[in-house]
């Protein structure tokens, strides 16, 4: 997200009462320990640092792809 802070969009997503359920995942490059504390604490379902270039995103996509839709049993399914 060029141009903005996505640990600021969490708490924002987190603060409002119709969007607050959804699950969010932080997907960032930055393995600084306290940026991913700030997530966890601010309501981050997950954390994922991304290796540099494109298959290092690419391979992040498809675990978290894999996660949500093949492994985690959600509410209603």
């Amino acid at each position: 997200m060029p141009g903005n802070d996505g640990r600021e969009l969490l708490v924002r997503l987190k603060a409002d009462p119709e969007l607050a359920a959804i699950p969010v995942v932080a997907v960032s490059i930055s393995e600084n320990p306290q940026d991913v504390r700030h997530c966890y604490a601010n309501g981050a379902a997950g954390y994922v640092v991304v290796r540099a270039g494109l298959a290092g995103l690419l391979q992040a996509a498809r675990a978290i792809k894999d996660y949500w839709f093949e492994v985690v049993a959600l509410p209603g399914s």
